[in-house]
C-alpha cells in the first residue's frame, strides 16, 4: 500500500511525458521483481521491500491500462472498455467487494457462482 500511495502523482506525470508503451513494461517489470522478492524474501524485511515494489509496479500498470484505454478509444466507446476492467474477477477491484457480500448473505454459494453474480448484476 505504502509503495503504491507513494507513485500516485509521479506515475500520472510520467505517464503524460513519456511512451505508455515503455512505462506500461516497465511498471509490469517492477511488479514481477517485487512479487519475486517476496516469493524469495528469507526475511520480514526483504518481503517488506518485496511487497512496497510489488504496489509501485501494480498501481503503475493500473495508470497504464487507464491510460491506454483514455488513448486509444473515443468518449463514446470508452465506458464499455472501463466496465470489463472494472468486472474482470482476475482484476479484483470491484468483484471481490460484492461476493463477499453475497457470500455472507448465503454460504452455500461457490466462488465461481458468486463471482458470475458480481459480473451479472452490471448488465
Amino acid at each position: 500500500m505504502i509503495g503504491g500511495v507513494a507513485v500516485v502523482l509521479p506515475f500520472g506525470k510520467l505517464y503524460g511525458l513519456f511512451n505508455v508503451k515503455y512505462l506500461y513494461i516497465i511498471s509490469v517489470f517492477l511488479f514481477m521483481v517485487g512479487s519475486a522478492l517476496c516469493g524469495a524474501a528469507p526475511t520480514m524485511n526483504a518481503f517488506i521491500v518485496g511487497r512496497v515494489l510489488a504496489g509501485m509496479g501494480g498501481n503503475g500498470m493500473y495508470f497504464g491500462v487507464m491510460t491506454i484505454l483514455s488513448v486509444n478509444t473515443s468518449n463514446k466507446e470508452r465506458p464499455p472498455y472501463l466496465a470489463l476492467w472494472y468486472v474482470d474477477p482476475s482484476n479484483e477491484t470491484l468483484c471481490n467487494s460484492s461476493s463477499n457480500s453475497i457470500s455472507n448473505l448465503s454460504p452455500g454459494l461457490t466462488n465461481e457462482a458468486v463471482d458470475l453474480f458480481s459480473v451479472l448484476e452490471w448488465f
